[in-house]
């Protein structure tokens, strides 16, 4: 700000003292020099008890020092000055004035002197205060609202921060639980699950919140009443604004009686299962078997000769086909024994499929498990045992593989089974088809998938190989009863 030429010291004065604010003016080192009437007139007091630095007396004592300090400041830095204070009036009463200040320069840019300026806005500061009350008040409103709903929606729900650690839980929960919120939040909610479903609950979030994916599993939990029923956990995450992770966000369904009513389902399948096993063993087996003695003894009796040839094939066919029954049988028969028998039948299989083939052209055969085995559900494992025989039987007898591989994958969001081979690979129209002229086999599998909620997917490259994958949800695949 350059003050004019023209303008002497007193027409200075004279127009400052004439404009309608408190106006006031200091020299370079912030000694005021002059305070125009309206100071004079608000404060009751002479301009002289302004002069200096004695205006401070003035001013609100909880703003004396901002005020004093971002004066300091202005005058060391030469920056223009804005601040609020409350001013005390000749009436005793403290009202909001705004401040502002900039420095004046000569032609030379030296440093002339501060001029200032006051604006009484009290009455603006009270109107902001009471919308900023008023927005507070329905802040409030809305909050308490939100919470009062969060309570009484028929669901238990919470929060976890960004490492799981709980920071809230809704009312419903507490009285589900029957514990206080200081006996839940933190890590203390993991008081309430069942022992033997602990560990796999913390094994799923160690594998999910690092990874930032939804969290969908299911847990006994203790209810107020001691009693353990089955609930259903769905964790999902929420991102600030550089993608990070803030806040997780939970609900828990209690399941108990579906739970029951698909046990009960699966108990039911199981038998029926087992029932046409054993007639199936007990009666078409043994009976074809019985036959194929009767044949091969048959066979015997004549000289050789193409009729004898084809019989001996007709018999070998036989006897595969008795075997694949066998095998099919014991899948039947599964889901009560322990988790290593899916291993096992498999494993044996792949065995007994390398071990037809002979030395010569045999692939090698290998078995690989991840995690700890874990037994499945009845109505899943029959399922994984007729896909994984299928995907075994066509990659020995059609892929022409040097290495045939076994994997079995135990997560606690998902149980994994694959066959991998480093054969010819499959036909692209098979693939995409799933089936082909007396090619059925991924049809079948892709369906079987399905009624185990599974994902089937398969890959192949001509003179790659082939994978054959099955993935089916934890909460699926396991039997945790």
């Amino acid at each position: 700000m350059t003050v004019p030429e023209r303008w002497t010291g007193d027409e200075c004065r004279n127009v400052m003292s004439a404009i309608p604010v408190y106006v006031w003016s200091a020299l370079p080192d912030g000694t005021v020099d002059f305070v125009n009437p309206q100071w004079e007139e608000y404060t009751g007091l002479p301009g002289s008890a302004a002069f200096g630095w004695k205006w401070a007396s003035v001013i609100h004592p909880e703003d004396v020092e901002r005020y004093t300090s971002a004066w300091k400041l202005s005058l060391e830095c030469l920056d223009p000055l804005e601040q609020e204070i409350r001013v005390h009036g000749k009436n005793g009463i403290y009202r909001w004035w705004l401040i502002r200040c900039t420095p004046a320069y000569d032609e030379s840019g030296q440093l002339l002197k501060w001029y200032g300026a006051g604006f009484d806005i009290d009455d603006r500061k009270r109107v902001q205060e009471e919308l900023q009350r008023h927005h507070e008040t329905v802040r409030d409103q809305i909050e308490q609202e939100l919470r009062d709903t969060i309570d009484a929606i028929p669901v238990l729900c919470g929060t976890l921060s960004s490492d799981g650690n709980v920071d809230f839980f809704n009312r419903r929960t507490l009285e589900y639980y029957g514990l206080s919120s200081e006996e839940m939040i933190g890590f203390n909610w993991k008081n309430v699950v069942h022992p033997d479903d602990l560990p796999r609950l913390v094994a799923a979030q160690l594998e999910s919140f690092p990874a930032g994916r939804p969290l969908d599993i299911e847990t006994r939990c203790r209810r107020a009443d001691g009693v353990y029923r089955w609930v259903i956990h769905r964790i999902v995450p929420r991102y600030g604004e550089h993608g990070e992770i803030i806040k997780w966000y939970g609900i828990t369904f209690d399941i108990e009686d579906r739970k029951r009513a698909e046990e009960a389902v699966l108990e039911q399948r199981v038998f029926e299962r087992t029932r046409i096993a054993r007639e199936l063993h007990d009666t078409l087996l043994q009976n074809f078997q019985a036959t194929l003695l009767m044949l091969g003894a048959a066979k015997n009796l004549l000289d050789g000769g193409p009729v004898k040839e084809t019989l001996e094939q007709a018999l070998v066919t036989a006897d595969r086909a008795i075997a694949e029954g066998r095998e099919a049988i014991q899948g039947l028969r599964l889901g009560t024994e322990e988790p290593g028998d899916l291993i096992t039948v498999l494993t044996t299989l792949g065995k007994g499929l390398a071990a037809g083939l002979g030395t010569g052209g045999c692939p090698s055969f290998h078995v690989e498990v991840s995690g700890v085995p874990a037994r499945l559900n009845p109505s899943v494992i029959h399922e994984v045992v007729s896909i994984g025989s299928e995907a075994l039987r066509n990659a020995f007898r059609h892929a022409r593989a040097k290495d045939i591989r076994l994997h079995f994958r135990y997560e606690a969001e998902e149980f994994r089974l694959a066959v991998v081979d480093d054969g010819t690979g499959i036909d692209p129209a098979i693939l995409a088809t799933g089936r082909g002229e007396g090619h059925f086999g991924l049809a079948g599998m892709r369906e079987r998938s399905k009624i185990v909620s599974g994902n089937f997917t398969p890959w192949s490259e001509r003179g790659l190989g082939t994978r054959i994958e099955l993935k089916i949800p934890g909460s699926h695949a396991y039997d945790v009863s």
